[in-house]
């Protein structure tokens, strides 16, 4: 009698998005790189002007490339760049 190596079945592998993920950050770190308070974070999250998060298990979390893309957003030549035009 011969013996049969059975191969095992091996789970495939993690794509590499997921493979490489970022450590997530709360609302306080956030607030700290923003250098604003946390009630800020909230109120723009509630109002859903803030960065884009991710819910985990009813916790807030926030990706460091979301933060970076809403500072990039954020960007302005001048302080009336977003101003009604003059009536």
């Amino acid at each position: 009698m011969t013996i049969r190596n059975k191969q095992k079945k091996r789970k495939p592998p993690l794509s590499t998005k997921a493979a490489v993920l970022e450590p997530l950050l709360t609302t306080a770190e956030v607030a700290g790189q923003l250098r604003c308070s946390v009630s800020l974070i909230n109120k723009l999250r509630t109002h859903g002007r803030g960065p884009r998060f991710v819910y985990i298990e009813r916790r807030v979390r926030y990706r460091p490339s979301d933060i970076a893309t809403y500072i990039e957003e954020q960007l302005r030549e001048s302080t009336a760049a977003d101003a009604p035009p003059p009536a």
